[in-house]
């Protein structure tokens, strides 16, 4: 199935399941081709996701893809150092030179010269709330080595250092603007539409939960869910199946709800799941479902 233009620039491929020990890497390319079919044009990335192996096995697959037709987001704030027992992991490092020496690595992986948006990540383990790394985003921008910079945060009140006091153009916001938990958006997402800052959602699904309530190891926002929020997630189900829409299509296209968000992220494992994906964006939600979760309680 391949989506319009449209459509297509409204999902974003979450990069967290590429590459090894997540996937191999012919699944991870699998998985790239999968969304380059269907119209996801979109690849959000950062060193965390593997140890960078997500970063490396994205450019290996768009090696052969012209540059002009893909998007590609990475994020700074870690870099990956290789410990005493020969593991790899990514470490913070929110300095000035280190996010910019987290760019050039980056560049490296994802065989490009440059990406076309550039996030802080989780700014908030930065001892000044990622003040300073952003300035060099800021500079960063200046150079032509990005398009658009941003935040990428999992938690609203991180973004209160930034919006109305530095230019951003995006935020990625993970499981807080979500079919389940919308905490913190209502002066969030106000201010990013009164400021033109775009919004990206992702962790639609809260790291599982609203996938499937009922699988015995559903997590939400990384933590086993409890019965009270596997019964609320129940609830949506049952209210959405009422107008003939699956829990999975509301939990990808609630976000668009709020004008402020432009798109929406979701990461996948297999070529499969971005097709399921990329169905649910597709599948017709009638506004009369959204009114019937706000009358209930629901949203």
């Amino acid at each position: 199935m391949t989506a319009t233009p449209a459509q297509a620039s409204r999902l974003e491929l979450g990069c967290a399941w590429l590459g090894p020990p997540r996937s191999e890497p012919e699944v991870a390319h699998a998985t790239v081709q999968a969304a380059l079919d269907c119209g996801i044009r979109t690849f959000d990335v950062a060193p965390l996701y593997n140890a960078g192996a997500a970063e490396s096995v994205l450019g290996e697959a768009l090696t052969e893809v012209p540059r002009s037709q893909v998007r590609v987001s990475t994020k700074v704030g870690r870099r990956l150092r290789t410990g005493p027992d020969g593991v790899r992991a990514a470490v913070g490092d929110y300095t000035p030179s280190g996010v910019r020496r987290s760019l050039d690595e980056s560049l490296e992986r994802l065989r490009v010269d440059r990406v076309d948006r550039l996030l802080l990540h989780d700014p908030q383990n930065a001892e000044d709330g990622g003040v300073s790394a952003y300035r060099e985003l800021e500079r960063m921008r200046e150079e032509g080595l990005t398009d658009a910079i941003g935040i990428g945060i999992n938690q609203t009140e991180y973004a209160r250092p930034f919006v109305g006091e530095h230019r951003l153009e995006v935020i990625l916001l993970a499981g807080r603007w979500t079919l389940l938990d919308q905490r913190g958006a209502e002066w969030l997402l106000p201010r990013c539409s009164e400021l033109a800052i775009d919004v990206t959602a992702a962790g639609v699904f809260n790291t599982g939960v609203l996938a499937n309530p009922d699988a015995a190891d559903a997590t939400f926002n990384y933590a086993p869910a409890s019965e009270a929020v596997r019964s609320r997630a129940r609830d949506l189900s049952d209210a959405c199946l009422r107008h003939d829409v699956a829990l999975q299509t509301a939990a990808l296209q609630f976000p668009f709800t709020n004008q402020a968000v432009k798109s929406v992220t979701v990461g996948a494992a297999a070529a499969s799941e971005v097709r399921a994906n990329v169905r649910n964006l597709h599948h017709p939600v009638p506004p009369s479902l959204w009114e019937d979760l706000r009358r209930k309680g629901l949203i």
